[in-house]
């Protein structure tokens, strides 16, 4: 079918109007451009100089993604790819199904292979490519270009799909910037903590046990600000740092969150065994190993997926894990959605407090917690207990709370509420009843709303809750799951022997497989085992460059001394 073909003229119904191919005018009247729903996507005295003119003022930098928005015609493609860098990538996207058909036959034969057009029409498959070219690592940001006017008919549209590309883009980066400082760290807590998960039980199998509502508590100071006798009311989960805040104020936790794999997270469990020792721990498997030792009562054990690794798979493939989390990065995230999991229906509330990922000048947490505490410790003559040094930090902004006062926060703190926002605003029954703090895009309600709502779910209950019951009768038998992180253990001890001796021997290896390259056999072994190089600057990729692999060899033998 030709185009002249597909454009038929405008009858008049505008749900029916079909884009109308019409040539331009003067000393353009041998080109063409499109009248479509009542407007021209292209001038009508010169077609290309919009485009052209905005190609030759956009600076683009290497390995960038391009967004060509509503391509139409494809005028100015061949001035674009003349001045893009080769390491840049071209994505086209056109929403209106007609206009994507018109592209479609339009695009020069000689550009096929280099440009990937892609309709709205399945937006999870868009959403997929493009995070399967972020991955490659090749791609550091995205620019963003129309073609035509064709944007116009659907603005926002296209405006969302940019902003989706970019969050992904700079997600990865921001993602390869973690794994880099901790991804290192994080494996090794994953190998020494396996040991301790025979005694423990998987979140998965604690889900819906909960008949009463539960409390997220957070550290932050609008947990100063919620009364005890409402905290009593509800199964308390607090995150680590608000523990021992709750415990000196005579509240009974009934679990804690461990997601932080740092030495400093330690401080938030000096003096628990003092007060209560029926405290359940929900721990991340990458959380530090000595908290689990710490906490001598029942384990609940969950998984954040870090990384889209296959040694993480390889966890949950021999059932060692059930599931995987969504690396929320922030343990009052991880706490809200361990709560929203473990309510027996959608109808028993969720409150949370203490999130509140702001301050107010002087003030950054709720008194009792280790960062209030600290600041007590060192309060002298020059050193007010106030810590108004975090107030004027860099990269520390003001923004409106809750009751439009101005608070303090920062660039990594709102994206833990903007995240929040993300995951759990189209949450039933999920209520915020901090004072203070960003708005969380959760109903907001006060504390004498809150106790009827706890009043009403109490007068609906028949069963009490028996808290032990979550330890107990879930728990998975923990001779298998021992075998298991066993058989784990044995097959990483052996695979690590066996690439220490191909690096080391190279082809004359007792190790290789004369059946393969020795290349093809080391990309087998290491492409299982990430951990060895995921921490790498350069690790979002296997390579089996001499400078890689030498790096890979160095790490075998730490790795080795984390097997039991």
């Amino acid at each position: 079918m030709t185009i002249s073909q597909t454009l038929v003229t405008n009858q008049g119904n505008e749900h029916n109007e079909k884009p109308l191919l019409v040539s331009a005018s003067g000393d353009f009247s041998t080109v063409k451009t499109i009248q479509y729903k009542n407007r021209f996507l292209y001038s009508k005295y010169n077609p290309f100089r919009t485009i052209v003119s905005l190609i030759q003022a956009t600076s683009f930098l290497e390995n960038s993604i391009i967004v060509v928005c509503s391509p139409c015609l494809w005028y100015g493609l061949p001035e674009l790819m003349k001045k893009l860098p080769a390491s840049c990538k071209v994505i086209a996207i056109q929403d209106d199904p007609a206009l994507y058909s018109i592209a479609t036959q339009c695009l020069p034969q000689e550009y096929k292979d280099s440009i990937t057009l892609c309709s709205t029409e399945n937006l999870l498959a868009l959403d997929d490519y493009i995070r399967t070219i972020v991955q490659t690592g090749q791609y550091k940001r995205a620019v963003r270009i129309d073609f035509s006017a064709g944007v116009q008919l659907n603005a926002p549209l296209y405006t969302a799909l940019f902003s989706g590309i970019q969050e992904i883009t700079a997600s990865f980066w921001m993602n390869r910037i973690t794994l880099v400082k901790m991804g290192r760290l994080f494996s090794k807590n994953i190998f020494q903590n396996l040991s301790a998960m025979d005694k423990g039980t998987l979140l998965s199998q604690v889900c819906n046990t909960i008949h009463k509502p539960i409390l997220v508590c957070g550290a932050g100071e609008s947990l100063d600000d919620t009364p005890s006798e409402l905290i009593a009311q509800c199964f308390v989960l607090a995150v680590d740092a608000a523990l021992i805040a709750l415990l000196q104020r005579n509240i009974h936790v009934d679990a804690v969150v461990s997601l932080e794999s740092q030495y400093v997270i330690q401080k938030a469990y000096i003096g628990v065994e003092s007060f209560q020792d029926d405290i359940l721990l929900f721990a991340d498997i990458a959380s530090r190993p000595s908290v689990v030792h710490s906490m001598q009562n029942k384990t609940i054990w969950f998984a954040s997926e870090f990384s889209q690794a296959q040694f993480l798979s390889n966890l949950k493939n021999s059932h060692i894990i059930d599931e995987f989390i969504p690396p929320l990065g922030s343990v009052g995230l991880a706490a809200t959605l361990i709560a929203i999991k473990l309510r027996q229906t959608q109808e028993i509330p969720v409150f949370v407090t203490g999130l509140d990922f702001s301050y107010t000048l002087g003030k950054t947490h709720a008194k009792g917690t280790p960062a209030h505490a600290a600041r007590l410790f060192s309060a002298q003559k020059c050193v007010p207990v106030e810590n108004y040094a975090a107030s004027f930090a860099p990269g520390v902004f003001s923004v409106a709370s809750k009751s439009h006062k101005p608070m303090m926060t920062s660039k990594s703190m709102k994206s833990y509420a903007d995240s929040f926002a993300r995951f759990f605003h189209h949450v039933p029954n999920l209520y915020d009843i901090g004072k203070s703090g960003v708005p969380l895009h959760i109903p907001f309600i006060q504390n004498d709303t809150a106790e009827h709502i706890i009043k009403s779910c109490a007068n609906s209950q028949t069963q009490d809750v028996d808290n032990t019951l979550i330890a107990q009768e879930k728990s998975l038998n923990g001779i298998e799951r021992k075998e298991k992180i066993a058989g784990f253990y044995e097959n990483e001890k052996k695979a690590l022997q066996t690439i220490k001796d191909l690096l080391i021997h190279g082809e004359s290896s007792s190790k290789r497989d004369a059946g393969i390259s020795l290349d093809t056999q080391l990309k087998r072994l290491l492409s299982e085992r990430e951990y060895l190089f995921l921490h790498f600057p350069d690790g979002y990729a296997l390579s089996t460059e001499l400078s890689f692999l030498k790096r890979v060899r160095a790490e075998i033998d730490f790795f080795l001394k984390q097997i039991p």
